[in-house]
C-alpha cells in the first residue's frame, strides 16, 4: 500500500470537506457540463446538489479504503506472524523428536527419575533393594523395570501425539498463510481501484466547488473581459471609432479597451471600434467618423456611448435613429482636441473620462455579457486545435496574429510590422475572434461597405494557443452574437481582452 498516496488523497478529501462549508468554491470545469441551463441561482443550486453527492461519494470511498487497508494490513501481519509460528512449531517438533530418540538407558533413567520424583520413600526403598541384593530383589527390580518401561512407552506415545499436534498446527498455519497470499492481490487491487475512484471523485468535487465560486462571483467579474474586478459593471460601455491607417499609428488607448472590432471601410482599409467598460484611457485616439457598420456592431450593447468625429448627413441621421448615445465631436465638442505632431485628420483625440461625463443623464445602460468565459485552469474543449495564429487579407490592410507564450496573448502585426500602441506596448489580445461576414454597400452611403453581422456564418476563435472552428449567429440587432463549436457547444474565451475581426469570406488563413 502506498502510504504517501493514501495520505495525499486523505488530505484532499479533508480539504474538500472543509471547502463545502465555505461560502465560495470555483468555476466552470472539464468534468461538469458547462452548458447548465437556468438562472444563475438555479445553476448554483444544481451545482450544490452535485457537490453534496460527490462529497458523500468521497466519504464512502474513504471508508471503503480504510476497511480494505485494515484487511491488507491484517493479511500482511498474518504472513509475518505465520512464518514465526512455523519456525516455533519446527523448533518444538525437533525438541520432541530429540527427546524420543534419546538412548534407551538415558530414557529409562529419565522415566525412573520421573517415576520416583517427589516420593522419597520409594526412592529409599529402591536404593536399599538394589544395594542389598536380596533374593526377591531381582524379581522386584524386573517388575519395577517393566512398569518403568511401560511408562516410558507411554511417554513415547505421548511424544508421537505431540508431534502430530504440532504437524496439524503447522498445516493449519500454512493454510492460513496461503489464504492470506491468495487474498492479498485482490485486496490490493480493490484498494488501488478505490483510491483511483477517490482521487477522481475528489478532483471532480473540487471542480464543482470551483464552478460554484465562479458562478457566485459572476457579479464581481468584469462583464466584457471576465476578469475579477467588476467594480465598473454598472456603467455603460463607451465605444470609440479609432483610425487605423499608417499616419494614425501608433494609436493611444487600444490596449486599454475590453473589446476591439476591426471592420472594412472604403478602399479596403480598416478602422477599429474600441469598446471601453472595465477600463478607460486618457487620452484616446485618433478618433474618426461613423459608418453604418458601427450601428450594427454596437446595437446589442444597451445604448452604449459612442465617441466619433462625425459623418455625412445620412450616416448621422442613422446614428440619431439608432440606440447608440452620440457623444461625438459634432454632438459635444468640448471633450475633443487636436494633438500636435500628427497629420490631420488623424490627430483628433479625447479622454474616456470626459466622454463618459458628456453622456451622463443619457439612456445609456450597462452592456450585457457578450461572451462566455472559461474559468482559469479549465481544459480547452476537444474541438480546440493547437494553432500558431492567423493571417487576414482585408485588401489594402493585411493583419496577422501569432500566439506568444510569454505574454499569453496573440501578438498582432499589421502590414508586416508589429502593432504597438502609443506607449510602445505590443497589441497582444487574450482572444481573437475571426468572424467571417459579408459586406454590402451601406444604405446611408453607397460608397461605404457595411458589415453583415446579422445572420449566421463561420468563425475561428483563437484562445490559449489554440483555434476552435465553429459558427456564429445573431438573429436580431439587440441579440448577443453566439459562438458555437462544431459540436454545437458554446465556445468559451479565456478571461481578458478580445479583438473581433469582421473578415470578408475567404480572406483568412491559419498559420
Amino acid at each position: 500500500m502506498n502510504r504517501a498516496r493514501a495520505l495525499t488523497v486523505a488530505f484532499a478529501v479533508a480539504s474538500a470537506a472543509v471547502a463545502v462549508t465555505a461560502p465560495t468554491g470555483a468555476g466552470p470545469m472539464g468534468g461538469i457540463e458547462a452548458g447548465l441551463a437556468g438562472t444563475d441561482g438555479e445553476i448554483i443550486e444544481d451545482l450544490e446538489r452535485v457537490e453534496e453527492e460527490l462529497l458523500e461519494t468521497t466519504l464512502g470511498l474513504g471508508q471503503d479504503i480504510s476497511e480494505t487497508s485494515s484487511s491488507i494490513e491484517a493479511s500482511e501481519d498474518l504472513l509475518v506472524r505465520g512464518q514465526i509460528e512455523l519456525e516455533l512449531l519446527a523448533d518444538d517438533k525437533l525438541a520432541v523428536l530429540a527427546e524420543r530418540e534419546a538412548p534407551a538407558a538415558a530414557r529409562d533413567a529419565l522415566v525412573l527419575f520421573r517415576y520416583t520424583r517427589g516420593d522419597p520413600r520409594l526412592e529409599s526403598f529402591l536404593a536399599d533393594l538394589i544395594a542389598g541384593q536380596s533374593e526377591i530383589g531381582p524379581a522386584i527390580e524386573r517388575t519395577l523395570y517393566t512398569v518403568l518401561i511401560d511408562d516410558a512407552l507411554d511417554e513415547v506415545q505421548g511424544v508421537d501425539d505431540r508431534v502430530r499436534a504440532i504437524d496439524e498446527a503447522r498445516e493449519a498455519t500454512i493454510d492460513r498463510i496461503q489464504e492470506a497470499i491468495d487474498d492479498l492481490p485482490g485486496l490490493r487491487e480493490e484498494y488501488d481501484a478505490a483510491l483511483d475512484r477517490l482521487e477522481a471523485t475528489t478532483a471532480e468535487l473540487l471542480e464543482v466547488q470551483a464552478q460554484i465560486a465562479w458562478e457566485q462571483s459572476a457579479g464581481n467579474r468584469a462583464r466584457l473581459t471576465g476578469r475579477p474586478d467588476g467594480s465598473n459593471n454598472e456603467r455603460p460601455a463607451l465605444a470609440i471609432k479609432i483610425d487605423n491607417v499608417s499616419p494614425a499609428r501608433p494609436q493611444v488607448g487600444i490596449n486599454q479597451a475590453d473589446i476591439v472590432f476591426e471592420e472594412v471601410v472604403e478602399g479596403q482599409l480598416t478602422r477599429l471600434v474600441a469598446v471601453f467598460h472595465s477600463n478607460g484611457s486618457d487620452p484616446v485616439g485618433p478618433i474618426r467618423s461613423v459608418r453604418t457598420s458601427d450601428l450594427l456592431i454596437l446595437g446589442n450593447m444597451n445604448s452604449p456611448l459612442f465617441g466619433n468625429s462625425g459623418g455625412n448627413a445620412n450616416v448621422m441621421t442613422a446614428l440619431r435613429e439608432s440606440s447608440l448615445v452620440d457623444v461625438g465631436a459634432i454632438a459635444t465638442r468640448s471633450p475633443y482636441f487636436r494633438q500636435s505632431g500628427r497629420p490631420a485628420p488623424s490627430n483628433l483625440f479625447s479622454n474616456t473620462s470626459q466622454l463618459r461625463a458628456a453622456g451622463e443623464g443619457s439612456p445609456a445602460a450597462p452592456p450585457p455579457q457578450l461572451f462566455r468565459f472559461r474559468r482559469p485552469g479549465n481544459p480547452l474543449p476537444e474541438t480546440a486545435a493547437p494553432s500558431e495564429g492567423v493571417s487576414i487579407a482585408f485588401g489594402a490592410t493585411n493583419v496577422s496574429y501569432r500566439w506568444d507564450d510569454e505574454s499569453q496573448g496573440w501578438s498582432r502585426t499589421q502590414d508586416g510590422q508589429a502593432h504597438l500602441d502609443g506607449a510602445g506596448v505590443a497589441v497582444s489580445p487574450t482572444n481573437v475572434i475571426v468572424q467571417f461576414v459579408g459586406y454590402r454597400p451601406s444604405r446611408a452611403d453607397a460608397r461605404s461597405p457595411e458589415a453583415e453581422v446579422l445572420g449566421r456564418g463561420d468563425v475561428w476563435v483563437f484562445t490559449e494557443g489554440h483555434v476552435i472552428e465553429g459558427r456564429w449567429s445573431r438573429d436580431d440587432l439587440e441579440d448577443v452574437t453566439t459562438y458555437e463549436d462544431g459540436e454545437g457547444d458554446p465556445i468559451e474565451l479565456a478571461p481578458g481582452t478580445t479583438w473581433i475581426e469582421l473578415a470578408p469570406e475567404d480572406s483568412a488563413a491559419l498559420r
